[in-house]
């Protein structure tokens, strides 16, 4: 998931079977604070992002209709925070395993990498913004302009692709 929605760690492991969406046709993850135990980093971090057509191929709709509550339960929290222990397993554990060094790769990249992707697919920054959960500065978009369509935020979404060699 964080490969194809660029969501912080956090934001990922806290979600729960309702925080998957339809809008305008289109499913979405809810990143909110409005749930027990549910925060957001900023107030910008309260979003909607829709949910890449690779994710939905790979069965996520059936996954998170399957739970009752949060989505990824075994997860605890570790000094207050969902991400410190799959991070730590991620970073020592597992890339380790597949002989990946650690300072390469680590798990949050993935927002890196799909802030890449999007530069790379000339996506407005905008749009970008508006998914990752940035702010954007000046006053004329920032303050006056609504959010994107969600159909808009689909077509950014899909210009993530990656190549397995």
């Amino acid at each position: 998931m964080l490969a194809y929605t660029g969501a912080r760690v956090n934001e990922i492991y806290q979600l729960t079977s309702a925080d998957i969406i339809v809008v305008d046709g289109v499913w979405c993850l809810k990143s909110t604070d409005e749930g027990e135990h549910q925060q957001v980093k900023t107030t910008n971090a309260i979003l909607t992002v829709p949910l890449h057509s690779q994710l939905l191929g790979l069965g996520f709709l059936d996954f998170s209709n399957d739970r009752n509550g949060r989505l990824f339960p075994s997860l605890t929290k570790l000094r207050g925070r969902w991400n410190r222990k799959i991070s730590r397993w991620f970073n020592d554990t597992y890339l380790q395993k597949i002989g990946v060094k650690k300072d390469r790769l680590p798990l949050k990249s993935f927002r890196n990498t799909v802030a890449t992707k999007f530069r790379n697919g000339r996506v407005p920054e905008t749009v970008a913004a508006e998914i990752l959960g940035h702010s954007v500065g000046g006053i004329t978009y920032g303050r006056y302009a609504n959010r994107d369509q969600v159909e808009q935020l689909a077509s950014a979404i899909e210009t993530i692709s990656y190549s397995i060699e």
